[in-house]
């Protein structure tokens, strides 16, 4: 069974039967009500879903569900589209219920899952749910209109190993699974940002995203309070699938250590970036033909990376790939993205313990290569990673240069390799054409010039159609493949970093 990774959540039996709200034609009020319903459910019995039962919009969270019943045939589904119908069949897990308005909706989303509540917009407090909150013996909890986030973060207690930033625009988004793990939800900067994450445990997660839609705020103040993000802000329907049990297979492709390597060979590994993406890898990326869908997978060794913190949100999905990659003709595999999550390493204060946190999570889903990206390349970041026994490769992208600014350059410590990306398949950086022409191009000599070694970084949402490029990037990479040199070998970057350490005194990369 594989383990959740938040401290305070683990997982349940799972359920007889899955109760579905259907968000079909449901307005926000309802689906925000019906998400921090589910994540209070789901601490005694992961039995509330939400997903869209006639529409199918990109990433519907009934995929989840459907392979949650595929794992579990004996699971009956019933669908409801009434909150109502829930209120009065949840109202024993219920303790009352949180008033907000859309400027307080981080608020009550906090108050909900430190008080076992239900959020009710103050939009609702008249009407059919009103009345099912009466008849279900509902009381008012909280009024969280005109409170400050500082109110709600001194009033309650809240979980210090997950914490949430989250816009106020999005409503349902992420709500379950913050009210499930009792996370501190929170949308501001500066001195109260640094005051809610700086109350935190070291090395915990923080999930959303960042202020005002920055990237750069999100992982810089996380770094700088030792903590780790995970991009989830549009993050759909997790509290139930977080607590389904799953059996996880084994990492699919792994490497054999005894590989040999051909003396006149160019290696090169594709691997496809912003796999961090909690939201992406529960939405659109298992089915979408531009990704871990597209038809052009298991045609040529590739390899993905991911956030380990997916295993605690839906491990229904890490068994998916798995088990999906597992089938491939050709070698598909995966790679920690960043650590438990991704930040900036260097801006932190402990690298030992970020190095330490980050080979354990990689050990709860069979991972061995780490992916990081940072501002600064950091040597003693580097080398406390390879430090890890569970660890035998680090993949380096420079924050700057679409993560090639470093050109390729590889070191070893104690053994292990330590290799930037040489080239990024990125519009704008390179364009298929060009990229094959380099490597093509390449030195072949992987026995003695570590330049014979090539890690391309794929960027998932280029989309052009310059240079020889299709449109999305597997396609761009089987035209790319398929015009590849004799001599130019294609693996995974497993694979590659075998042939680093098994060839290291020859590449001078004695420690």
């Amino acid at each position: 069974m594989c383990a959740g990774l938040l401290g305070a959540v683990s997982r349940a039996a799972n359920p007889p039967t899955v109760y579905v709200f259907d968000m079909d034609g449901a307005d926000d009020a309802r689906r925000t009500l019906v998400a921090s319903l589910a994540g209070v459910v789901a601490r005694t019995s992961p039995e509330v879903h939400m997903a869209h039962r006639r529409s199918e919009p990109s990433g519907d969270p009934e995929f989840w569900l459907d392979r949650h019943v595929e794992n579990n045939p004996a699971t009956a589904v019933v669908w409801r589209n009434d909150p109502s119908w829930f209120v009065e069949r949840y109202a024993p897990k219920l303790k009352g219920y949180v008033v907000y308005n859309d400027e307080t909706i981080n608020h009550a989303t906090s108050v909900a899952g430190a008080a076992d509540a239900v959020m009710v917009h103050e939009s609702q407090l008249a009407g059919p749910l009103r009345r099912a909150l009466s008849l279900a013996g509902l009381d008012e909890l909280a009024d969280v209109r005109g409170r400050s986030y500082d109110w709600v973060y001194d009033n309650f207690t809240f979980n210090r190993d997950v914490i949430f930033r989250q816009q106020s625009s999005k409503k349902y988004e992420v709500r379950s699974y913050a009210v499930l793990t009792n996370g501190f939800v929170f949308d501001a900067a500066g001195a109260a940002r640094d005051r809610f994450l700086a109350g935190q445990n070291d090395h915990s997660v923080v999930l959303g995203w960042g202020h005002n839609n920055s990237e750069a705020e999100f992982f810089q103040s996380a770094a700088e309070n030792n903590l780790t993000t995970v991009p989830a802000d549009f993050l759909r329907s997790a509290a139930a699938p977080s607590r389904w049990e799953v059996e996880l297979p084994p990492r699919p492709a792994k490497a054999d250590p005894t590989t040999p390597t051909s003396r006149n060979s160019h290696y090169v590994a594709f691997v496809m970036s912003d796999g961090d993406n909690a939201q992406w890898l529960t939405g659109s990326f298992a089915r979408d033909g531009r990704w871990f869908g597209s038809p052009h997978r298991g045609t040529f060794p590739m390899t993905f990376d991911l956030t380990p913190e997916i295993s605690a949100i839906n491990a229904t999905a890490l068994k998916y790939f798995y088990d999906e990659a597992a089938g491939d003709r050709s070698p598909t595999t995966f790679v920690t993205a960043g650590g438990r999550g991704i930040n900036y390493p260097s801006q932190q204060t402990d690298p030992i313990g970020y190095a330490m946190a980050t080979a354990a999570a990689m050990a709860r889903i069979d991972h061995n290569v780490v992916s990081v990206l940072d501002v600064v390349y950091d040597t003693q970041v580097l080398n406390a990673l390879a430090s890890q026994p569970e660890i035998d490769g680090v993949m380096f992208k420079t924050h700057a240069d679409a993560y090639a600014g470093n050109n390729g350059a590889t070191y070893w410590h104690r053994g292990t390799p330590i290799a930037s990306v040489r080239y990024t398949l990125w519009d704008g950086f390179e364009t298929p054409n060009s990229l094959v022409d380099k490597l093509n191009k390449a030195p072949r000599d992987p026995l003695n010039d570590v330049a014979s070694y090539s890690i391309v970084n794929v960027h998932p949402w280029s989309v052009g159609k310059a240079g020889g490029a299709q449109g999305d990037p597997m396609s761009n990479l089987a035209y790319i493949v398929a015009n590849l040199s004799p001599g130019v070998e294609v693996v995974t970057l497993d694979e590659l970093f075998v042939h680093l350490r098994n060839n290291r005194e020859g590449l001078g990369g004695a420690d």
